[in-house]
């Protein structure tokens, strides 16, 4: 490769990496078209501690039909299945806790309409299944037999899958038997409305229905089924007691000074490397700017994202292990070219060391990751899904980004050390 060609190359990656800075930080309007571009930054969903949001405090009671009840039982699983209707309906990360003997705390972030999520869940429906075509007529069923409500697609229609819990399903296992041996239907009411009728060819045992009808010819109006279906699944009787809108927790400059510490951390990093690697240093620089662009553009575009307070520490964590991978792969390089090889066989050799101690560590704390979004709360949820993002794009970056970078890097130098900080005792002869 010529060094014509490598210039070529880098000033092209130069330019990719401006016009990547510009989308990321710009915004303006598309000619010709009522969009609005808000750039990658602009178009990250926050978190209710850096952008405040909407809290609801409900009173919890059970149900008349009910007072022998355990009221405890029933608050922790209307906890969690406030928590499905939530995340079904599209709220990222919402925040769903029992508060005092008898409350439930609820909060999501400020991209929601205030008064659709009262709405919502302010007024949970009374769902029953039946055996008789009558909204009076007994119920077998009812949501609190309910464990979520899914959208599903089966013998090419849209429905709604229903998943029991452990009584519900031996409920719904005798209903379906007992129907199935006189052609019997069973009916679903929602407020005195029925939504629902569907027959049994025998038991279902599963735990688990598929249920369609004319109502649910298309992904929305299933979706809005399955709303019906997980807003009257509550053990317990809701009433709004409290209602505000949640500030910033640590202000209205929660973003901004959070953004202020990512860029001071990566700064020094990147000043760190120049400092001990020369020229090496600012290829790295150059490939953590290709990855930062990238890393917000995921930041951006991946679902489950709703960036917090967490979520910075999780980024500011990626870019530390961005960091330490190029200075394991740089110290590798330098401990080759300290025996006598050349900058080129020193560039290769110590690269191709570093890879299993590189992979080996981006492995564990992706794992580890993993495991903290599976078992932690909400806001370890947050600092989990950006880890594993950054981490990923790390990996990419050190192990094939910065090491194409660098060999293109050696048309333009592959004899002069001082510029990468390279040494080697004057005893060594170069091999």
């Amino acid at each position: 490769m010529s060094k014509r060609t490598s210039r070529r190359r880098f000033i092209t990656l130069a330019i990719v990496v401006i016009i990547g800075i510009l989308l990321s930080v710009m915004k303006f309007e598309i000619p010709f078209t009522d969009y609005t571009y808000n750039g990658f930054i602009n178009s990250i969903p926050l978190g209710l501690d850096l952008k405040g949001g909407v809290s609801a405090v409900y009173e919890a009671s059970l149900p008349e039909e009910d007072n022998a009840g355990d009221l405890n039982s029933a608050i922790t699983a209307t906890v969690s299945r406030l928590q499905s209707l939530l995340e079904a309906k599209g709220y990222k990360e919402p925040s769903v806790r029992r508060q005092s003997n008898n409350k439930i705390r609820v909060e999501v972030a400020e991209n929601v309409e205030s008064e659709e999520f009262f709405e919502l869940i302010g007024q949970p429906a009374n769902l029953k299944f039946t055996k008789e075509n009558n909204p009076d007529a007994e119920a077998i069923l009812t949501g609190k037999h309910i464990q979520n409500a899914t959208v599903g697609y089966q013998n090419d229609a849209y429905g709604v899958v229903l998943t029991f819990t452990e009584e519900g399903t031996r409920l719904f296992a005798d209903l379906t038997e007992e129907i199935s041996g006189n052609n019997g239907t069973i009916y679903i009411y929602i407020d005195g409305e029925q939504i629902s009728g569907m027959q049994a060819n025998g038991a279902i045992t599963s735990g688990s229905t598929f249920i369609s009808g004319d109502n649910m010819n298309d992904p929305d109006s299933a979706n809005e089924f399955a709303m019906k279906i997980l807003s009257g699944a509550f053990n317990t009787q809701l009433k709004l007691v409290e209602n505000n809108n949640v500030s910033a927790l640590f202000g209205k400059n929660s973003l901004l000074l959070c953004s202020l510490a990512v860029c001071v951390v990566v700064l020094i990093l990147m000043a760190v490397l120049y400092i001990l690697y020369g020229e090496m240093g600012l290829i790295a620089n150059f490939s953590s700017l290709m990855w930062a662009i990238m890393y917000l553009f995921f930041l951006q575009s991946v679902p489950l994202v709703q960036l917090t307070i967490s979520g910075f520490a999780g980024l500011i964590l990626a870019a530390v292990v961005l960091f330490s991978a190029h200075v394991f792969m740089f110290e590798n390089i330098k401990s080759e070219y300290a025996l006598g090889k050349k900058i080129p066989m020193s560039f290769k050799s110590g690269g191709k060391k570093s890879l299993p101690i590189i992979a080996d560590t981006h492995v564990v704390v992706i794992i580890a990751s993993v495991v903290l979004y599976l078992a932690g709360s909400a806001g370890a949820k947050s600092f989990s899904i950006v880890l594993v993002i950054g981490i990923l794009l790390s990996l990419f970056f050190t192990m094939v980004v910065t090491r194409w970078l660098l060999k293109n890097y050696l048309p333009l130098n592959s004899t002069n050390a001082k510029k990468l900080r390279l040494k080697r005792e004057a005893n060594i002869n170069e091999l």
